[in-house]
Order: structure tokens, then C-alpha cells, then sequence
């Protein structure tokens, strides 16, 4: 499937997992059935911290819950995490108070402290939380 397929159609894709403007029609049920979720634009400024998940599949993370780590401390972002706000192919914002140090997201499923959700990007996923910045790492 090329990309002008997917838009005429309006199928939600991450446009990183296209080769050459193009997925297979098994990769892309592989990647985007259930939930697919991203982290991105991430900004720290004026002691704030601001970044944006977007979810590229066609579930939303149903009963799961967004905790925030900032230098290894939980922190409440500026608007709860629901998970109707993240269905296919939607984006939320999320912004919290920084005061330096690493930033990590986890999404923990409500009936299975165990089960967490890995992001997919290319970030280190230590004791379940996505690492979105290390300050110490270029």
C-alpha cells in the first residue's frame, strides 16, 4: 500500500515505517491493530516540561494508566490521562513541572501492575518506563 493509499482512505499510519512511500498490507495490520503509541515534540522551557503522544493504531489503550517520571520522582501532568483521548490516530499534549533530571512515561495496566505499555520509538525501556530524555545523553 503506498501513502496516497492509506490518505485517500483515511487509514491512521506512522509514517516511519514506510520503505520508499510504501507498507505491506501485512505490516501495517502487524503494526497498527490494537494501539501503537508514540512519544514526540518534546520541549523543556521556563521549568516546564511539554511532550505529545500520538497513538498510530486503531485502539486506544483501554485500561491503562499514564504515570510520569521526572529524575525518577512521579508527577502529575496538567490534564489526566484518559483513554479516550488517545484513539486511532489521535494526539494529546501533556505538560508537567521540570526540575531537571531524566523523564520517563509509563502506562501500567489497572489489573496488571506487570503489564506496561513499551512506546515505539528508540528509547531505553528500563523497569517499564520509556526514558523521552536523559540530559546527560546526546
Amino acid at each position: 500500500m503506498t501513502e496516497n493509499t492509506l490518505k485517500e482512505n483515511g487509514f491512521p499510519y506512522n509514517p516511519s515505517l514506510l520503505e520508499n512511500g510504501k507498507i505491506s498490507a501485512f505490516d501495517y495490520l502487524k503494526y497498527h491493530f490494537g494501539y501503537q503509541l508514540v512519544a514526540s515534540n518534546l520541549k523543556i522551557e521556563n521549568g516546564k516540561v511539554s511532550f505529545m503522544i500520538t497513538n498510530y493504531g486503531f485502539a486506544s489503550p483501554y485500561g491503562y494508566e499514564m504515570r510520569v517520571y521526572i529524575d525518577g520522582k512521579r508527577v502529575m501532568p496538567d490534564k489526566d490521562y484518559v483513554y479516550t483521548d488517545l484513539l486511532q490516530f489521535s494526539q494529546i499534549v501533556y505538560t508537567c513541572s521540570y526540575t531537571g533530571g531524566n523523564i520517563g512515561i509509563e502506562f501500567v495496566n489497572l489489573r496488571d501492575e506487570k503489564d506496561k505499555i513499551r512506546l515505539f520509538n528508540d528509547v531505553p525501556f528500563i523497569d517499564g518506563k520509556n526514558i523521552i530524555y536523559q540530559p546527560n545523553v546526546k
